[in-house]
């Protein structure tokens, strides 16, 4: 997924679908609009870039006004951990085989034995 600037949006469309009529003034329809890149909305990125179900085709535009990503950003205390299972990556229930599972990802950088381990 392309990065947004701060107060910018990215855009992820498939070119196999024809572009929509424009009655809007030159601005284009989408058919999603995520405001906020939380979670919810990236799962619903990964989803749509996958193509998952029906989403084949989907034009979709996500906007976050924080200038980068930050996970819990000010919420854990010194040497807390998660308690959150890795498997609950808002991936691995949907498509465990998704190349953006944690487990994909430790995979892909040789750091799976070390995290079983």
């Amino acid at each position: 997924m392309p990065q947004a600037a701060p107060g910018r949006a990215t855009t992820s469309t498939r070119s196999d679908r024809p572009e929509r009529p424009d009655h809007h003034g030159g601005r284009r329809i989408h058919d999603v609009v995520g405001v906020g890149f939380g979670p919810s909305n990236l799962a619903l990125a990964i989803a749509l870039a996958e193509g998952a179900g029906d989403a084949g085709g989907v034009s979709a535009r996500f906007v976050e006004r924080q200038p980068r990503f930050g996970w819990h950003r000010g919420m854990l205390l010194e040497d807390a951990t998660m308690q959150i299972s890795y498997l609950k990556d808002l991936v691995t229930l949907r498509d465990p085989r998704s190349r953006f599972s944690f487990l994909s990802y430790l995979h892909a950088h040789d750091r799976l034995p070390d995290f079983i381990n």
